[in-house]
């Protein structure tokens, strides 16, 4: 992910701004699938959800997961994420 470090208010303290932000509305529909996902226990679909969601996340063990992931059909495509550009901060 890109992200901007810019100045703060306090002396030797950085903001930083990821360099994009989810849109609400697929973001919010994207956790109710995560939720309905987790609740059938469907493992393999919430890991693929989450990488989707949160591209940096990480499984705790790797190896299962992507044993997992392997196993879904690779046909199924799920759109990523809509970015909208990052709102400018104000001070």
């Amino acid at each position: 992910m890109d992200e901007t470090a810019s100045p703060s208010t306090v002396d030797k303290i950085m903001r930083v701004q990821s360099g994009w932000i989810p849109e609400y509305d697929v973001l919010s529909r994207k956790i109710s699938e995560l939720e309905c996902f987790a609740i059938e226990g469907k493992t393999a679909e919430v890991i693929k959800l989450l990488l989707e969601i949160v591209p940096t996340f990480r499984p705790l063990n790797s190896n299962t997961s992507m044993q997992i992931i392997h196993r879904l059909d690779r046909e199924t495509h799920r759109p990523g994420l809509a970015l909208v550009k990052p709102v400018a901060p104000t001070e």
